[in-house]
């Protein structure tokens, strides 16, 4: 497409007339002495720049040799453009679901809320809804969320699963860290960075990593309440457990805290040192008052504190279960109305230390 540029054509566009009725062409009738219509340079003029605006405003230049540019043109403005105010005056404002690209911000969109809208997006009271509502951008989600990864200009939905931590079925597919915490420390010697979450009035619970350089890393519970009163836990990377400054456990010891063979015996031992031992056992009438010998599933420490039971046999007995030694339990069984001895099974409980 070019402009007429015979010998005969003129460098500036002349002045459009504005007399006449407009109407329609006709070829006349000679019949009736109706005379062909007149193409004048107004209609030559105008059709020729309508089609030329439309090639221009795409940024392309006039070609006498593209015969397609008319039509890239109309397909360019198709596409979604910036908020232009001018054009919005000129047809009357945009129509109602209009989608326009914000005027001044990169990778942001505009839906025209009415009809005939000559608002502009984003002023206060505008008829303009951002085109992705309530879903945040790149640059939104990296300000409100840990360690994303450099996606843009938005994030899909299985790259922000990826990356954030979901509501439900959060999947983590990588490392992530958190840093930049400040405001708290047990001692002096030590670091942290971490993850809090804030409650009312100043109370708050911090989860955190921190360390004393060469001697040991603890991942850090501690919770911090009304008057100054803070909770302190910490699991060190030696495997031992601590309550602020004074330990209470190893992992070693933890690891072994609680055997179990089916319905026949257990025994548990609790960090503060406490053995708890339990089972089922017969009881023969033909041991006498001297009792039936049985081995502990495992032996006591320095201290056998307690031991009781009660019969679950076919019989009502009244039954005696009787401290040996740190190993050794005796059991009796009686009937309960004749006080005779009595052949039952009986289930014990013995109490001590592991140490």
């Amino acid at each position: 497409m070019q402009r007429i540029s015979t010998s005969t054509a003129v460098a500036t566009r002349p002045a459009a007339s504005t007399g006449g009725t407009p109407g329609y062409f006709t070829d006349g009738n000679a019949a009736t002495g109706l005379p062909g219509t007149v193409v004048d340079d107004d209609f030559l003029n105008g059709l020729q720049e309508v089609i030329a605006n439309a090639i221009e405003a795409t940024g392309q230049t006039l070609s006498a040799q593209d015969d397609a540019q008319l039509t890239a043109a109309i397909r360019k403005l198709a596409l979604t453009a910036r908020y232009d105010a001018a054009l919005a005056s000129k047809v009357g404002g945009y129509s109602l679901n209009a989608i326009v690209a914000d005027p001044s911000t990169v990778a942001s969109f505009w839906v025209s809320t009415v009809a005939g809208n000559l608002t502009v997006p984003g002023a206060s009271g505008a008829s303009w809804t951002p085109l992705l509502g309530s879903y945040y951008t790149k640059v939104q989600s990296d300000a409100r969320y840990l360690q994303p990864s450099n996606l843009t200009p938005y994030y899909t939905g299985a790259q922000s699963d990826a990356k954030y931590c979901a509501i439900t079925g959060f999947t983590a597919t990588g490392d992530m860290s958190a840093s930049g915490v400040v405001g708290w420390s047990t001692a002096t010697s030590k670091t942290s960075v971490g993850l809090v979450l804030v409650g009312l009035n100043g109370n708050n619970i911090s989860l955190r990593q921190n360390e004393t350089v060469g001697q040991y890393t603890q991942a850090a519970l501690q919770v911090n309440g009304y008057s100054n009163a803070n909770g302190y836990f910490s699991f060190r990377n030696d495997g031992t457990f601590w309550s602020g400054s004074s330990q209470f456990a190893s992992q070693a010891f933890a690891a072994g805290t609680v055997a179990v063979q089916g319905n026949n015996w257990f025994w548990m031992k609790l960090p503060n040192g406490i053995l708890i031992q339990g089972g089922n056992a017969s009881y023969n009438a033909s041991d006498g008052t001297n009792g039936t010998t049985v081995t502990l599933p495992t032996t006591f420490g320095a201290s056998f504190i307690y031991a009781g039971g009660n019969d679950i046999g076919s019989n009502a007995n009244s039954v005696t279960v009787m401290r040996v030694n740190g190993s050794t339990i005796r059991l009796l069984g009686r009937e309960v109305t004749s006080g005779t001895l009595q052949n039952t099974t009986i289930n014990y409980l013995c109490i001590g230390t592991s140490a």
